[in-house]
C-alpha cells in the first residue's frame, strides 16, 4: 500500500494547509497531499475529464488530514481502474447508513463461502432475490414519478452509482462524497437487517432483535455510521463524525449491459438505445 509522508513545514497556524520545503501540499499536521495519475494508460474515469483528473481530485479532496488519506485512495483506485481497463467496466456505489448491513452481510458470505477478512462490504447476498427479475422491470420501478428509486422493489436489487471519479453531474459525486458518504433518511435499516439475519441464520424473532442490538453497539463502537438501527429510537439524524464509504465496483464488460441501464439521477432511465458498455468504453458516437 501506499505511505504517508509527515514533512516538516511551516509554521503559518492560521492556514489548514501549509507548504512543506520543496512545494509540497500538506496539512497543517504535516501530511503530505498529493495524487499522481499516469495519462498514458486509459481507463474510464480518465475519458471523462482527460488530463485534468489529478487537478480536480486536488481541488475537491479538502485540506485536513483525511485530505492526505482520499488522495491516497483516489489515485489507487485510478490506478485499478488502469489495470482492469480492457476486460471490466467500473462503477462507484457511495453510502453511510448502509454500512452497518453491508458489513454483516459481507460477514455471512465470509462464514457461508469461505470468503477471505478482507473481503469488501456486499450490499446484497441473497441470489434468490434476483430470479426472473430484468433489468427493464427495474427501470418501470425507476419511472415512476413518485418514487423513483426510493421504490422498495427497486431498492431490494438496485443500486444507484456513478461512473466515473470525477463525476459532478451524478447523484452523488465521488469526490463530493467521499468523506460522509451518501444516504437517505427515509429508510429504517433496522427492518433491512432484521429481515436478513433469519433468512441467513434460522434464527427466531426474538434472537434477532437481540443480535440486531449487539450488531449496533459493535457498529457504533467501530465508527459506522450509527443512525437507523437502534431498537428503542429511529433517531435518523446524520452522524456529527466522519462516516463516508464507497465502493468500487467492477463488472465484466459482457455483462454490463444485462445488469445497468442509462439514467438520469434517482434512477431516472434516460430514452435511449445506445450500448451502456460502448458509451463507458468510448465507443459511442451518442452523448
Amino acid at each position: 500500500g501506499k505511505v504517508f509522508r509527515r514533512l516538516p513545514c511551516d509554521k503559518d497556524s492560521s492556514s489548514t494547509t501549509r507548504t512543506a520545503y520543496g512545494g509540497v501540499r500538506v496539512t497543517k499536521d504535516g501530511w503530505e497531499i498529493k495524487c499522481n495519475v499516469d495519462y498514458s494508460k486509459p481507463c474510464q474515469s480518465l475519458r471523462s475529464v482527460g488530463r485534468k483528473a489529478s487537478e480536480y481530485i486536488m481541488q475537491f479532496v479538502g485540506e485536513d488530514n483525511i485530505a492526505a488519506y482520499a488522495a491516497v485512495c483516489f489515485e489507487q483506485m485510478l490506478q485499478r481502474e488502469q489495470q482492469l481497463e480492457h476486460e471490466f467496466c467500473v462503477f462507484y456505489h457511495s453510502f453511510n447508513g448502509a454500512a452497518l448491513l453491508y458489513e454483516v452481510q459481507a460477514e455471512i458470505a465470509r462464514c457461508a463461502f469461505g470468503l477471505p477478512d478482507q473481503f469488501a462490504p456486499l450490499p446484497r447476498i441473497f441470489a434468490s432475490h434476483f430470479h426472473g427479475v430484468h433489468i427493464d422491470q427495474l427501470k418501470s420501478c425507476a419511472d415512476s414519478a413518485s418514487r423513483r428509486d426510493h421504490d422498495p422493489a427497486f431498492r431490494a436489487l438496485g443500486l444507484s452509482t456513478s461512473v466515473t471519479l470525477v463525476a459532478f453531474g451524478s447523484e452523488a459525486p465521488p469526490l463530493h462524497c467521499f468523506p460522509h458518504g451518501y444516504g437517505l433518511l427515509d429508510l429504517y435499516f433496522r427492518n433491512l437487517l432484521v429481515q436478513v439475519l433469519p433468512d441467513a441464520l434460522d434464527i427466531k424473532r426474538a434472537m434477532t432483535e437481540q443480535l440486531a442490538d449487539a450488531l449496533d453497539a459493535v457498529g457504533n463502537r467501530f465508527g459506522l455510521c450509527p443512525w437507523g438501527y437502534g431498537s428503542h429510537s429511529r433517531d435518523n439524524t446524520r452522524p456529527s463524525r466522519l462516516g463516508g464509504q464507497m465502493l468500487q465496483m467492477f463488472v465484466r464488460r459482457g455483462e454490463v449491459d444485462r445488469l445497468s441501464y442509462h439514467s438520469q439521477p434517482f434512477g431516472v432511465p434516460i430514452n435511449t438505445t445506445q450500448s451502456v458498455e460502448h458509451w463507458l468504453a468510448g465507443k459511442s458516437t451518442e452523448h
